[in-house]
């Protein structure tokens, strides 16, 4: 009989996020900063037509750190999980835009990597 093998569980990318969001509320350094950019949207063309109308934009990342650096002007942060979520072409060339202006943008997978990123960049 064949031994069942059990699949490590992967966080989502909403449970990264989570996580990720309860290690900035204990920051007083950036908890005021760093702001999510409500992207995702589910509710269907009409509903998608009316957000283009009012400013969302395709592929602009999750988070924004708007606090400056002596070396950047800010922070964008396109959060995926560990495992698995792809980069989308319009994710790729937001990060691409933002780091040709003056950002630092990347993409990290797991909020441990975000955490990470977030720490080297304030050293900046």
């Amino acid at each position: 009989m064949a031994a069942f093998r059990l699949k490590a569980q992967v966080a989502t990318e909403k449970q990264e996020h989570l996580c990720l969001m309860q290690w900035v509320a204990l920051q007083p350094k950036i908890r005021d900063y760093l702001i999510h950019i409500a992207n995702e949207y589910d509710g269907g063309a009409i509903g998608g037509f009316q957000r283009k109308r009012l400013g969302v934009k395709k592929g602009v990342s999750d988070l924004l750190l708007a606090l400056p650096t002596k070396t950047y002007h800010g922070l964008w942060i396109e959060l995926k999980r560990k495992e698995g979520g792809r980069v989308t072409e319009e994710q790729q060339d937001w990060v691409n835009k933002m780091n040709a202006v003056g950002y630092l943008a990347v993409v990290c997978r797991g909020y441990e990597a975000a955490v990470k990123v977030i720490c080297d960049y304030l050293k900046t």
